[in-house]
């Protein structure tokens, strides 16, 4: 399911003498070190297939809207007027000689795109939801959102069977709606499935990395 943004983050525009250290890049944005690109065209490559925006789940069978080249047509143009602010930016601050040229992304490939699926055809058990940074849940259907709209949940756990929530603010660690914070939160819900299932036992809160 593909929204209407899309990161620039490949335009860096580094000064030649920053620092090493300046050059990494902060786990908290991207849950991992390294420098690699990750983008549509980089998730297709490894066999991701995109749709447009879910509009809902029935009989087996989750239905899209048929506006990916829409969404991601959205996306380039709010990309390129940031990059465009930016680059204006350097020229007129006289920056340019400071630092690198930039470096636009390549347009996305756009494929044919489903606009249902067979869940069960598809091998399909386990759907995750990207729900943005602030809590609006008019479309979940179950007694488990408390007055400010947020996901009531313990480690991850809701009321609901089957129903588990990860990257909440604050959900168990002051850094849970970071990536490099959720995936503590996301250990513990894989925890709590194996330990359902007879494997693991539950998450050891006495072993855990303090929270950043």
């Amino acid at each position: 399911m593909v929204g209407e943004h899309r990161p620039a983050r490949p335009h860096h525009r580094r000064r030649a003498s920053v620092s090493a250290a300046r050059r990494e890049p902060s786990p908290q944005l991207v849950g991992r070190a390294g420098d690699g690109n990750l983008d549509l065209a980089v998730l297709q490559a490894h066999e991701v297939r995109l749709a447009g925006r879910l509009e809902g789940i029935a009989d087996g069978r989750a239905w899209f809207r048929d506006d990916l080249a829409r969404s991601v047509a959205t996306a380039e143009r709010r990309m390129h007027r940031l990059l465009d602010a930016a680059d204006d930016y350097a020229a007129r601050a006289g920056l340019d000689a400071e630092i690198c040229p930039p470096r636009r992304p390549a347009a996305i490939p756009l494929p044919l795109t489903p606009t249902s699926v067979n869940l069960d055809a598809e091998r399909i058990g386990t759907v995750l939801l990207a729900t943005g940074y602030r809590p609006h849940h008019p479309w979940l259907h179950l007694p488990i959102t408390g007055p400010d709209g947020s996901i009531q949940q313990y480690r991850g756990v809701t009321a609901a069977p089957g129903m588990y929530v990860v990257g909440q603010r604050f959900q168990h660690r002051r850094d849970s709606a970071f990536i490099d914070g959720a995936r503590h939160d996301a250990e513990a819900v894989v925890r709590h499935l194996l330990a359902q299932a007879g494997g693991l036992a539950a998450p050891c809160v006495a072993c855990e990395e303090p929270a950043a």
